[in-house]
């Protein structure tokens, strides 16, 4: 039997594995996030570089950590 997690742990993690994709990666990481949020799941998204030289980390889009999402406020009425 496990324990319950603890209210900040993450539920989810997205790892998006990138080949040459600077110019669609924001697109992504946005889709992913709001996927998240939807969901109301607790997770984060992890973005693995190859190394290619499209100019991948030089991209403000991926120049943060992890991006982590809480989950969505209930608002479903009572």
């Amino acid at each position: 039997m496990t324990s319950p997690a603890p209210n900040d742990a993450v539920e989810l993690t997205i790892l998006m594995p990138c080949l040459n994709e600077a110019e669609t990666l924001e697109v992504c990481i946005r889709k992913a996030q709001g996927f998240l949020q939807r969901s109301g799941i607790r997770g984060e998204v992890l973005i693995s570089d190859n190394g290619a030289p499209t100019g991948l980390r030089r991209s403000p889009s991926v120049s943060a950590p992890a991006s982590r999402t809480p989950p969505a406020a209930d608002t479903a009425p009572h």
